[in-house]
């Protein structure tokens, strides 16, 4: 026998999956208020020696360098790798020379084109940026690689974007999505849109920020 069902046999599990999704979003209202974290999470990267930093590059900039990874500190010292045209270089940071591995060949020396510490300077880095961020609104909690975070938006200053790129006119601030860690205020993940000069196209910086405190042991190459 064929049994029909009825209007309410197939609205029940609707009904009831639609109350589990709305106890399940966090409300905003009851959540830290946006410029309160980030002031918070300046205060808590201020305070941070070393760390794990992925970078990824989509959009306009990718075609050059499309991601960067390395173990930053503070002081000056890097251990990392950078693709770029789809090759990956690794390179050491040790004060004040950067250290590059071509394709092929020996290690190569030279003022650093970018300062990979720098993310983590106090006056024009990370911790700098979430101070100086205006108009943060927390949007919901939610899971960062694998941490829970506050879900922040905001406009940020240009300080760090112009250490790796030239803007475009026009942006003197950006907008920017944070995920500040729920348990310790640091900072775990940033998106940041932008415009380089003479692009088409914007990029998107998406870095991940993991292993606070690493130790970071750099020595030049032989």
């Amino acid at each position: 026998m064929i049994r029909h069902r009825t209007a309410g046999n197939v609205l029940a599990p609707l009904l009831v999956a639609a109350l589990l999704a709305a106890c399940s979003h966090t409300n905003p209202s009851s959540l830290p208020p946006g410029p309160q974290l980030l002031q918070q999470s300046g205060q808590a990267m201020a305070d941070v020696t070393s760390a794990h930093v992925e970078l990824t590059f989509d959009g306009f900039l990718s075609s050059l360098i499309s991601s960067a990874q390395g173990d930053v500190t503070s002081d000056g010292k890097a251990n990392g790798s950078f693709v770029l045209g789809g090759t990956e270089f690794p390179f050491r940071l040790l004060k004040g020379t950067f250290y590059l591995k071509p394709p092929t060949g020996a290690w190569v020396s030279s003022p650093p084109p970018y300062d990979p510490a720098a993310l983590l300077d106090k006056t024009n880095g990370l911790p700098s940026l979430l101070t100086k961020a205006t108009g943060g609104q927390t949007q919901t909690t939610e899971s960062a690689g694998g941490v829970d975070a506050y879900r922040v938006t905001a406009s940020i200053p240009t300080e760090l974007i112009k250490g790796l790129t030239d803007l475009a006119a026009g942006q003197d601030t950006l907008k920017a999505t944070v995920w500040i860690a729920t348990s310790d205020n640091r900072l775990v993940k940033f998106r940041i849109p932008y415009r380089a000069k003479d692009a088409t196209e914007d990029t998107v910086l998406t870095g991940t920020i993991t292993h606070f405190g690493v130790q970071v042991s750099v020595t030049p190459p032989v």
